[in-house]
């Protein structure tokens, strides 16, 4: 029995990362970077070929560990259940915190787990990265003073 309620709570779990990138890439098609997709070797799932920034540090209950892994990433094929995130060098972690702004400003954040790291070349890596969890916002104290910190000295456009 307790096997089939785990099963439930992942299923649900699951269900919420997935609606949550769902509304992500279809909120954020035309408005980002419209675009055609004109590779025919992409996979058939939906997958956006858009990139946006994203925040990724160890997901631990330590803020100081957090804050002092941190790497900034661009997303590449993003899909419902998982994110490629190109960073400069290894992560060095397998349990990801994986932060980023939503259509809204609000901030998103996901636990997820490293699958799969590819070096692209030049010291950049490509890092497979599955969507296990969808996090509450009250739980970003440390990195949202970490991003206000980056926004602060960020050149107007």
């Amino acid at each position: 029995m307790w096997e089939a309620i785990s099963t439930m709570w992942f299923n649900k779990q699951k269900k919420e990362v997935a609606l949550t990138m769902g509304r992500v890439i279809n909120a954020s098609a035309d408005v980002c970077n419209p675009m055609e997709d004109e590779d025919v070797n992409r996979r058939e799932d939906m997958r956006s070929i858009r990139s946006f920034p994203v925040l990724l540090a160890p997901h631990t209950e330590d803020p100081d560990t957090q804050l002092s892994r941190v790497c900034l990433g661009i997303t590449r094929d993003l899909s419902c259940e998982g994110v490629g995130v190109v960073t400069l060098g290894r992560v060095g972690f397998e349990e990801a915190l994986i932060v980023t702004r939503g259509t809204d400003d609000n901030l998103l954040a996901f636990r997820g787990e490293l699958r799969n790291e590819r070096h692209l070349g030049f010291g950049y890596f490509i890092n497979g990265i599955q969507l296990l969890r969808r996090l509450e916002s009250n739980c970003l104290a440390s990195i949202e003073k970490l991003i206000h910190e980056l926004e602060s000295t960020a050149m107007p456009v």
